[in-house]
C-alpha cells in the first residue's frame, strides 16, 4: 500500500514534468504569438512603431538560425533567444500599459456596481477619477516620439509605474469596501446564528418540560415539570 502511495504522486510529478516540457512546436508557437503581439502593438503604439519594427527584425533573424541547427535542444534555445528579442523592456512594458488601462477600466465598472456607503463613495468616485486621469495622460505622453530603446524604456516605464499606481488605488478603494462588506455579512451570519442557538435552547427547554414520568405508585404519566402526580397525588421528584 505504501509503494502504491508513492507511485500515484510521482506519476502526477511526472505527468506536470512532461506537459512543461518545451519542444520546438512549443516554442514557435510562443515565438509566432510574440510578434503578433509586437505587431499589434506597432498599430497601437505609432511612436514606437520603428523601434518595434527593429526588435522584430533582429528576432526574425535570430529565428532564421534555427533552420541550420540539427541539435533539438540548441533549436529550442535559439527559438527561445529570437522570442526573448521580443520581450525587450519597452516592448514588455508597452503590453503591460495595455493590459492595465483595461485593468483600470474593468475594475471601475465594478467599483460602480458596488453597494456603498457615502464615504466609500466618495473614495471610489476619486479612485474612478484618478484612473481616468492618469489614462489620460498615458495615452498622451505615449504619444511622444522615441528615438532609441534607451528612451523607449524610460517613457513607456515611467507610464506604466503611473497606471500600475492608479490601478492600485482603486483596488484599495474596492478591497476597502469589500471588507466591510464581508465583515457586515459574517456580523449578520453570525446573529442569526446566535438566534438559531436561542431557538434551539428554548425548543429544548420545552421539549424537557413536555417530557413525560410515570408516578411509580400508581402508573399514571405526568409531565417532567409536575411535583405531585395527577391522579393519587404522590410527590414525582423526590
Amino acid at each position: 500500500m505504501k509503494n502504491k502511495n508513492l507511485i500515484i504522486p510521482l506519476l502526477i510529478i511526472l505527468s506536470l514534468t512532461l506537459s512543461c516540457k518545451k519542444t520546438v512546436e512549443s516554442q514557435q508557437k510562443a515565438f509566432a504569438n510574440n510578434v503578433k503581439k509586437a505587431n499589434e502593438l506597432i498599430l497601437e503604439y505609432p511612436s514606437f512603431a520603428e523601434l518595434i519594427k527593429e526588435q522584430i527584425v533582429a528576432a526574425e533573424a535570430v529565428m532564421a538560425e534555427t533552420a541550420a541547427i540539427s541539435d533539438e535542444k540548441a533549436k529550442i534555445e535559439n527559438i527561445g533567444l529570437a522570442s526573448s528579442t521580443l520581450r525587450t523592456t519597452f516592448i514588455s512594458n508597452l503590453d503591460n500599459i495595455r493590459s492595465t488601462i483595461k485593468s483600470i477600466k474593468d475594475k471601475s465598472v465594478e467599483a460602480r456596481s458596488m453597494d456603498m456607503k457615502y464615504n466609500e463613495k466618495l473614495r471610489v468616485d476619486q479612485a474612478i477619477l484618478n484612473g481616468e486621469e492618469a489614462i489620460s495622460n498615458a495615452l498622451e505622453r505615449i504619444k511622444t516620439t522615441v528615438n532609441s530603446k534607451t528612451e523607449a524604456d524610460a517613457l513607456s516605464g515611467i507610464v506604466l509605474s503611473d497606471l500600475e499606481a492608479a490601478e492600485k488605488t482603486i483596488n484599495n478603494a474596492i478591497d476597502a469596501v469589500q471588507d466591510r462588506i464581508d465583515e457586515e455579512q459574517e456580523a449578520e451570519e453570525a446573529k442569526i446564528k446566535a438566534e438559531k442557538a436561542k431557538e434551539a435552547k428554548v425548543e429544548e427547554k420545552k421539549a424537557e418540560e413536555n417530557k413525560l414520568i410515570t408516578c411509580e405508585y400508581c402508573g399514571t404519566e405526568n409531565l417532567a415539570s409536575a411535583e405531585n402526580c395527577k391522579n393519587c397525588g404522590a410527590a414525582l421528584k423526590k
